[in-house]
């Protein structure tokens, strides 16, 4: 027999690692809604976090009610009525939402790479934050993301 290791998959550290999650992506929606300026390079930085957010939760989440997941969380959280399914649904909308938002609107190029830096007077590369247009638009997306989230 093998001793065990806190990477066994229970309903309790599923359930955290799914709350630890969500906490991260709305912390970081909120972090960049109250900036006044987002650099590309981070606009970049958040499609990645999107992108290992919804994967990670994508394989937690699967088989929430077989698993018993569902009940445990509605018993943990002290709310026979929550609805991870739907909860997750439209978190998951928005997620690929903002994530297809970014890939359609970020700065490219005339033959379509990522325009990301420049060079500034001293022959430095230098990080271009986005238009006041872009980060209106982003901020929306953030904001109708961050609002999926408890």
């Amino acid at each position: 027999m093998a001793m065990p290791s806190s990477s066994s998959n229970t309903l309790q550290m599923r359930w955290q690692r799914i709350k630890d999650t969500n906490g991260y992506v709305k912390n970081q929606c909120d972090s960049l809604i109250a900036q006044v300026t987002v650099t590309r390079r981070r606009g970049l930085e958040i499609a990645n976090l999107l992108a290992d957010a919804l994967s990670a939760l994508d394989a937690l989440t699967v088989n929430a009610i077989a698993s018993g997941l569902l009940a445990y969380a509605q018993a943990q959280e002290n709310d026979p009525a929550l609805d991870i399914p739907a909860a997750y649904s439209a978190m998951r909308t928005q997620i690929v939402a903002t994530q297809d938002w970014l890939v359609a609107n970020f700065p490219k190029d005339g033959s379509g790479n990522l325009a990301v830096y420049v060079f500034n007077g001293g022959k430095r590369f230098a990080d271009v934050p986005l238009s006041a247009g872009e980060l209106v638009a982003f901020k929306a997306q953030l904001t109708a993301l961050a609002a999926t989230i408890d």
